[in-house]
This record gives structure tokens, C-alpha cells and sequence, in this order.
């Protein structure tokens, strides 16, 4: 079955969202592979958070959110994101400028952990990273491919998502 290429309608983020849950409608099954690496170059294509590329981001949520719940679920997911995780109740790290990469742990915490990173500090556009224990070294590969600007970290734990920690710095441009 023809599944058709990445939907235009998405601006930006969610076209391959959704572009997957056609090709599961079309019947095609999708696998991960766990031994692959990839390194994605964080902040390129949203030009470090930018308000066009955000407002272009939170189009694409909505349609996305909307096509698969409706318009009540994706106010209902929008009134979510800036409620679900209480920013206040992690302590804050500022590592300060920094010009290597950061490495980043923290004390043994219920599973799973999830720690997300991102350009501004509700964490509305974060790149998520599975850690399995208890500290998180930057890949010199990643690290050489962000851009300039500032950051913020927060580690989340257990099933509910409580977080944990929080770490900010600015990372200088790289020659």
C-alpha cells in the first residue's frame, strides 16, 4: 500500500509522527534497532528556538493533537504540557558558560528516568534521552554540532514523571 511522503501540513516536528501512524494504518510495521547511533544535530533545523520556528512548532502540535483527538483533545493536551511537570520543585544547576561538553549526574532514582534537554526552560521542545544510570557525558560528535546559545536539562523519575534535577549553561559557538 502506498503510504505517501511527509505530510507538508506540519511545519515543523509531528510530520513523522504522523507520517508512521499511516504507514501502520497501510499495514507496514515499524522496528527500532537498538545497537544504532544516530547523532542528531540538535538546534539546527529550529535555529536555537527561535519564536518563528516555535510558533511553527506549536502548529504542528495542534494539527496533530487535533487529528487524532479531536479539537477538545488538543486543547486538553496543550492545557496538559504547561501543567505536568512542576518546574519549581527541582532544584537548579547553573553550570554557567561553558566550552566542553557538559556531564551531567545525579543520585540513584526510581526507573525510569528520563532526561530531557532543550532551549528554553518549560521544556515545551525537548530531545529526550533514555540514560540507564546515573550520569550523562555529552558525545564529542553532539557537542561540536550545537549551536550557540543557552540550554536546560531536567532529569524526570519514575512512572509519574517527578523531576529530580535541573542544569542550565550556555554553550559558546564552536570554531
Amino acid at each position: 500500500a502506498r503510504i505517501g511522503p511527509l505530510d507538508a501540513q506540519f511545519p515543523f516536528y509531528y510530520e513523522e509522527v504522523e507520517w508512521s501512524q499511516r504507514a501502520r494504518r497501510a499495514g507496514y510495521q515499524l522496528f527500532t534497532l537498538p545497537s544504532a547511533e544516530a547523532i542528531h544535530a540538535f538546534g539546527h533545523s529550529s535555529r536555537g528556538g527561535s519564536p518563528r520556528v516555535q510558533r511553527w512548532a506549536n502548529v504542528s502540535s495542534r494539527r496533530y493533537w487535533r487529528g487524532r483527538y479531536g479539537r477538545a483533545g488538543a486543547k486538553l493536551v496543550a492545557a496538559l504540557s504547561t501543567v505536568t511537570v512542576n518546574q519549581i520543585a527541582a532544584p537548579v544547576h547553573d553550570l554557567g558558560a561553558i566550552d566542553k561538553p557538559p556531564r551531567l549526574s545525579w543520585s540513584s532514582v526510581t526507573l525510569p528516568q528520563v532526561l530531557q534537554v532543550a532551549f528554553d526552560p518549560l521544556f515545551e521542545s525537548a530531545a529526550t534521552i533514555f540514560p540507564p544510570g546515573s550520569t550523562f557525558e555529552w558525545p564529542a560528535a553532539l557537542w561540536e554540532e550545537m549551536p550557540a546559545g543557552t540550554y536546560h536539562a531536567r532529569l524526570l523519575s519514575g512512572p509519574s514523571c517527578q523531576p529530580v534535577t535541573r542544569w542550565r549553561w550556555q554553550c559558546a559557538a564552536h570554531a
